[in-house]
C-alpha cells in the first residue's frame, strides 16, 4: 500500500518487508473478465458467493455462519427529508456486526492452512465474531479486551468458549497486550494488520453495487478504518471492471472523544498522529487511539481524500439521538458505533445535495448491550 512492493501469495505476511506498511491482496483470476465479475455481483446472496475473488483454494474449508447478503433499506420520511437515503444493515450478520465478514475470511484461511488458533485484540464485536467463527471451525480463540468492553459482549465470547483476557486501558493497550504475549496464532485483529480482513469488508461494496445503480456518498463509522479501506478496495474493483464509473465519496465518521483521523483531516495533514487525549465516548467500537499503528489511519485518510470525501466528528449526544431515531422511526436497533454513520449524515445533511444517493453503514446491533444507552 505504500512502497508498491509485490509478494507472491504463500505464507501470510502482516506487513511489507521493505516499508513496514500494511499489505493488500490482488487477484488475477478475473483479469479481463468483466462479464464474469458482473455475474458474481448480480447473483451473490451471501459473502462466499464471491469465492472466486476471495483467498480460498478449497471450498470445503469455508467457515461460514451465513454472513453477508445483509438488508439495504430506505429511510422513512420521519427520519429525513432527503429523497435517497439508505441503510445497509450490517447489524443483521450472524453475530450482529460487519466483523463477521472479515473474520469468516480469516478463520477460513486459518482452517485451510492448518492453523489451530486465532488471536485478536477487540473492543467487543471482533471478539464475539472471532469466538463464534473459531467455534464453528474447531479452532481455539484468544481475545484481548480493553477494560471498557461491555459485560454483555464478554459473556458472549465466553459462551462460545473463547479465552478472554482483559487489559487495562484503551483498545490500543489491548493491541499492545496481544503483541507482548506472542501467541502463535493467526492474528484476526480488525485493524489493517491482517490483509485478509479487507477481503471480507470489500464484499459490502459488491452487494451495494448489485442493489443500487448509483451511489454518491457512503457514511462509515471508523476507528482504524479497515471498513472504509475495504469499501474503497471493493469499489475500485467495480471501476476496474467497468461496472461502476467512479468510487463514491467516502465519509468517515468518528466520535469527538476519540478522533485521530478526523483531526488529521481537519488540519490538512497527510498522516495521522495517535490520539493522546483521554478516550471519552459511548461508541466503544470505534474508540481507537491508533497508538503504534497510526499508518492504518493514514491509509484510511488517503482513501477519503482520493474519493473527494470527508471526515466528520459527532458528539455522544448526536450518536444517541441518531440511535433513538433509528429505533423509533425505522425499527433499527443499532449500537452507538453502528449509529454513528447516521449521526454523521444528520450533522452534515444540508451540505449533501438533495438528489444524491446516500448510504449509511449500520455496523453493529444494539442487541448486544447497546440498547442500554436508550434507557
Amino acid at each position: 500500500m505504500h512502497c508498491q512492493a509485490v509478494f507472491d501469495w504463500g505464507n501470510l505476511l502482516y506487513k511489507c518487508k521493505y516499508c513496514g506498511w500494511p499489505l493488500t491482496i490482488e487477484y488475477e483470476v478475473l483479469e479481463h473478465s468483466s462479464k464474469r465479475f458482473l455475474a458474481l455481483i448480480k447473483g451473490a446472496k451471501r459473502l462466499w458467493d464471491f469465492y472466486p475473488i476471495l483467498p480460498i483454494d478449497n471450498l470445503h474449508n469455508i467457515v461460514t455462519l451465513g454472513e453477508g447478503g445483509t438488508p439495504l433499506i430506505s429511510a422513512t420520511t420521519r427520519l429525513t427529508k432527503h429523497r435517497f437515503l439508505y441503510f445497509k444493515l450490517e447489524s443483521h450478520n450472524p453475530t450482529g456486526s460487519f466483523k463477521d465478514r472479515p473474520i469468516s475470511v480469516i478463520v477460513t484461511f486459518a482452517k485451510e492452512n492448518n492453523i489451530s488458533c486465532v488471536v485478536a485484540a477487540s473492543s467487543g464485536n471482533t471478539g464475539v465474531s472471532v469466538a463464534a467463527y473459531s467455534a464453528a471451525g474447531g479452532l481455539e480463540a484468544h481475545i484481548f479486551l480493553p477494560g471498557s468492553c461491555s459485560p454483555e459482549k464478554i459473556a458472549l465470547m465466553q459462551s462460545y468458549g473463547a479465552i478472554v483476557r482483559k487489559v487495562e486501558g484503551t483498545f490500543s493497550d489491548a493491541v499492545r497486550g496481544l503483541q507482548q504475549q506472542k501467541i502463535q496464532c493467526i492474528n484476526a485483529t480488525t485493524t489493517l494488520v491482517n490483509p485478509l480482513g479487507l477481503e471480507g469488508n470489500k464484499t459490502i461494496a459488491y452487494e451495494l453495487a448489485g442493489a443500487l445503480s448509483k451511489i454518491d456518498y457512503i457514511f462509515i463509522p471508523i476507528g482504524a478504518g479497515p471498513l472504509l479501506v475495504g469499501l474503497y478496495k471493493g469499489f475500485n474493483d467495480l471501476v476496474k471492471f467497468g461496472i461502476n464509473t467512479q468510487v463514491p465519496h467516502l465519509v468517515g465518521v468518528q466520535p469527538e472523544g476519540c478522533a485521530p483521523i478526523a483531526e488529521a483531516f481537519s488540519l490538512g495533514l497527510d498522516h495521522v498522529e495517535p490520539w493522546t487525549k483521554p478516550v471519552l465516548t459511548c461508541a466503544e467500537g470505534i474508540a481507537d487511539p491508533l497508538v503504534g499503528y497510526e499508518d492504518d489511519g493514514t491509509i484510511a485518510l488517503r482513501c477519503v481524500r482520493e474519493t473527494e470525501g470527508f471526515i466528520v466528528t459527532v458528539t455522544d449526544e448526536e450518536i444517541l439521538s441518531a440511535m433513538r431515531a433509528l429505533a423509533r422511526f425505522a425499527g433499527v436497533l443499532a449500537e452507538p458505533a453502528g449509529a454513528a454513520s447516521f449521526a454523521g449524515f444528520l450533522k452534515v445533511q444540508e451540505k449533501v445535495p438533495r438528489d444524491s444517493r446516500v448510504v449509511c453503514i449500520i455496523t453493529g446491533s444494539g442487541l448486544k448491550g447497546g440498547w442500554k444507552w436508550l434507557n
